[in-house]
């Protein structure tokens, strides 16, 4: 078995900043039915806001500012920026409370894989995937306002299963799914996507959407109602 270079693997702060304050509401800016259902792991009460910006243009400016690091980094910091934006503009309408918001990408091969366009488009993806290894990296912005919040990014690594005919049938059931059709990647891992999977390397939830186990221990338990 070839020896799996963990280099990029795990937990970086972006911002300079730290969380100084807390609120005793969450404000959670995602649509994503995975985020939610994470996020109530450790809050039993929050808003939803869904924000609207230009992800694409802020991934193009980013990637240009960051354009001398490598481009795993590159990639994750330029992720890191559209999790703060989702932030900024959601505080923009409410300032009241605390604000988590999060961002994914999927990058193989120095390249940044987004949602597909259509069914061959997904099953292209899969397909570079098959038998090689790709990073998920991860960014969350906890804030308070613009002196007040901070930013991390995670970083998994996922290994696919070897190409074979077994996999390749499998890749035909699943597009015909529409499970891969609004994922980064072309996949989810959990649900039908995890008969992909070989190895993970670092945080499974991370994978998902977010990395529920470092958001917890930066918000602690403020937040949490037990029974």
């Amino acid at each position: 078995m070839a020896k799996i270079n963990l280099d990029y693997i795990g937990v970086f702060d972006y911002s300079d900043s730290f969380i100084k304050t807390k609120t005793k509401s969450l404000i959670l800016g995602s649509g994503s039915p995975r985020r939610r259902e994470l996020l109530s792991y450790i809050c039993d009460d929050f808003t939803i806001i869904k924000p609207e910006i230009d992800e694409d243009l802020i991934l193009k400016k980013a990637l240009e500012k960051f354009k001398d690091e490598a481009f795993i980094t590159k990639a994750s910091k330029a992720t890191a920026e559209i999790a703060l934006e989702k932030a900024k503009k959601i505080y923009s309408i409410d300032s009241s409370k605390t604000i988590i918001t999060a961002d994914t990408t999927v990058i193989h091969n120095e390249e940044i894989l987004g949602k597909p366009k259509n069914e061959k488009d997904a099953l292209d993806t899969l397909n570079s995937l098959m038998g090689d290894t790709h990073y998920v990296s991860t960014a969350v912005c906890i804030f308070n306002d613009l002196d007040d919040y901070e930013a991390f990014y995670v970083t998994s690594k996922v290994e696919f299963q070897d190409k074979s005919l077994l996999m390749d049938n499998f890749l035909k059931r699943y597009i015909e799914s529409k499970e891969p059709m609004d994922k980064a990647g072309s996949y989810g891992i959990q649900n039908l996507g995890s008969l992909m999977i070989k190895n993970i390397y670092g945080d499974y939830y991370n994978i998902v959407g977010l990395p529920i186990a470092e958001l917890y221990k930066r918000l602690g338990d403020d937040y949490e109602d037990i029974d």
